[in-house]
């Protein structure tokens, strides 16, 4: 998704769509911050993005979207992340659906 806002404004916007997760906090790392949910990190925010930790099963969902994975640098691919469709950020059911289903995979990782 192309930058909404300042990154601050953009990451508490997330964490507070995202309550219902449960202790869903931020943490600053690496010039973006690592979203948890309790101690298990499943998202992070980057250059005004937003990825969730994916996996076999729920890669080619967001592949089939047109996002793609995050890239700390150029052509350095972390394949475990990818962005979060555009489309999933105009429902917040749909954008917690899609958070649940990441905290689920970073448990399990």
């Amino acid at each position: 998704m192309a930058k909404r806002k300042a990154t601050s404004a953009f990451v508490t916007e997330v964490v507070s769509l995202l309550a219902e997760l449960g202790d869903v906090r931020a943490k600053a790392m690496f010039g973006g911050h690592g979203i948890y949910c309790g101690p298990t990190f499943f998202a992070l925010i980057a250059h005004g993005r937003l990825y969730f930790k994916v996996n076999d099963e729920s890669r080619g969902e967001y592949a089939s979207r047109g996002t793609g994975p995050f890239s700390p640098t150029p052509g350095k691919a972390m394949k475990s992340y990818y962005e979060v469709p555009r489309d999933v950020f105009e429902s917040d059911e749909e954008l917690v659906r899609w958070a649940r289903r990441a905290v689920a995979v970073a448990e399990v990782s």
